[in-house]
């Protein structure tokens, strides 16, 4: 995959990110991912190993600092990212009422990145988004797809039973 964006002033596309699964990492075995972020602005290209140790969340490390993608189902089903060591919100991605099954220019969500650390840098940015896709795709191949009923003022589709119990148990296992 790769994630391309858009000059607001010249409106000239580029790519900014590739993501792709590692198949035939090394043991234990685990869900593997990479982002290849392309260098801009004088900054050269990093390359973001992604992994989930525990099959479900994600993480991924910026500038030394530990983040995690999780799902979770509070207030709506959604992809939290958590930066590690303060256990707060940096990102949430929320499922749309069509969630990953999406067709015709329905949206499979929204993106919304909140702050902490580097959280407003524009690798920082296109990471989170990069590294979003990575986690969404995952949940897809695995057969589970997410999306929210009634629209976001509605009440959330529960997919799994434990997963606000997971959540929660998430934030205050990293959180010390």
């Amino acid at each position: 995959m790769t994630l391309n964006c858009v000059d607001p002033d010249t409106g000239a596309e580029s790519s900014v990110a590739s993501m792709n699964s590692i198949k035939n990492g090394p043991l234990p075995w685990r869900p593997r991912a990479v982002v290849h972020a392309t260098g801009y602005e004088n900054i050269q290209d990093v390359t973001h190993p992604m992994e989930a140790p525990n099959f479900a969340d994600w993480s991924v490390y910026v500038h030394g600092l530990k983040f995690f993608w999780t799902i979770s189902d509070i207030p709506h089903v959604s992809l939290t990212l958590i930066e590690a060591d303060s256990a707060s919100i940096c990102a949430r991605f929320t499922y749309s009422e069509f969630g990953t099954q999406a067709t015709k220019g329905n949206g499979v969500g929204t993106f919304v990145m909140y702050g902490g650390h580097y959280c407003t840098e524009k690798a920082t940015v296109e990471l989170a988004i990069a590294s979003c896709a990575i986690a969404i795709n995952h949940w897809k191949d695995m057969g589970r797809n997410y999306k929210n009923t009634g629209g976001l003022d509605g009440e959330s589709l529960r997919t799994m039973s434990a997963t606000s119990e997971r959540a929660m148990t998430l934030l205050r296992r990293h959180s010390v």
